[in-house]
């Protein structure tokens, strides 16, 4: 495994380039390892991609939920519940996040609640 914590921040891009093929390849082993384990799978992999996705969780600035708070009394006050917002833009840095944000919204639409997205139903 790449010890990424002692490699020095201004590597060279030859250096950069292997240490992200050593990254990966790490990764695939680990990934090829737990499909073994769980899967009982012992064969190659008919096809194996590693991305790594960097930046790719959303950083909410500070007082994000502040902000939502004061957006969710605005849409109560202006629009009676006829308007509701959902993403990762709003609450959810994770697609798990938003699924149940959805799905309790959703319920309570469907249970006749004033439901904006932006507080818990």
């Amino acid at each position: 495994m790449v010890d990424l914590c002692r490699k020095s921040h201004s590597l060279s891009d030859a250096e950069r380039s292997n240490t992200t093929a050593q990254l990966n390849e790490h990764i695939a082993m680990v990934s090829r390892d737990a499909v073994r384990d769980i899967l009982g799978h012992n064969g190659p992999p008919t096809t194996q991609q590693v991305r790594i996705q960097k930046h790719c969780i959303p950083q909410y600035q500070l007082g994000h939920l502040e902000r939502m708070g004061e957006i969710d009394w605005l849409l109560r006050a202006t629009t009676k519940g006829c308007v509701s917002v959902l993403g990762s833009s709003y609450r959810g840095v994770s697609v798990n996040d938003c699924v149940r944000f959805a799905k309790n919204t959703a319920k309570g639409l469907a249970q006749g609640k004033m439901v904006t997205g932006l507080s818990d139903v």
